[in-house]
Formats: structure tokens, C-alpha cells, sequence
């Protein structure tokens, strides 16, 4: 977390993927995995967040990390120009946080 914070994200991201690799713990995977998406979601590698994050999705739908990876998922979605797949993530998350954001990014798209 250090490394992250100190801005050096290809040390961040190496010391993620370790604890993915040799945790035997599925809650700590996870926290690593979504830490790791940020990292490069920070770095401006979203499609490898997207990546990332989206690994978190297709694994365990009870995982703490999964409604943050899906709205991450959809954040690097709209960086990435793909806007229509974004507010689609968003719209079916269902949270009010959500819903906020999917109408304030409509919202932008009618005022451009």
C-alpha cells in the first residue's frame, strides 16, 4: 500500500500480484485484486483495470470487492470512450451511488 501511495505503481502493482498469487485467502486476493485494478486505473492503463476488475466480477458474487470492481469496471469503461457499456454496468448495479453516477454522466453527455 506504500508503494501505491507513494505514486509507484509498477512496485504496487508487482507487490499486488504477489499477495494474488501466494494468499491463501479469498478476501485478501480480492482486496489485492481491486487495489491492483486501481493501480492501474491511477496509472491510466484502463483496459488493463478493466481487466483486472473485471476478474473480481466473474469470480465469487458474494465477494465484499464485487460491487466495487462492477462500478470501477464501468469507470474504466467511460475513460475508454465505451460509455453505452458503462452506463449499462451502471444502471444494473441497482445502488443509489450508481444510479447517481449514471445520471450525472447522461447528464454530461446531453450538455457536449
Amino acid at each position: 500500500r506504500n508503494a501505491y501511495l507513494d505514486l509507484n505503481y509498477k512496485l504496487a502493482q508487482n507487490l499486488y500480484s504477489q499477495v494474488i498469487m501466494n494468499s491463501s485467502s479469498i478476501i485478501l486476493r480480492d482486496e489485492a485484486q481491486f487495489a491492483l485494478g486501481m493501480a492501474f486505473y491511477d496509472e491510466k492503463d484502463y483496459l488493463k483495470a478493466l481487466e483486472t476488475f473485471n476478474e473480481i466480477v466473474v469470480g465469487d458474487k458474494n465477494s465484499a470487492w464485487h460491487i466495487s470492481a462492477r462500478r470501477m469496471s464501468a469507470e474504466s469503461l467511460i475513460k475508454m470512450g465505451k460509455v453505452k457499456e458503462a452506463l449499462a454496468i451502471l444502471d444494473s448495479i441497482g445502488t443509489p451511488q450508481s444510479k447517481v453516477r449514471a445520471n450525472l454522466v447522461r447528464n454530461e453527455l446531453s450538455i457536449h
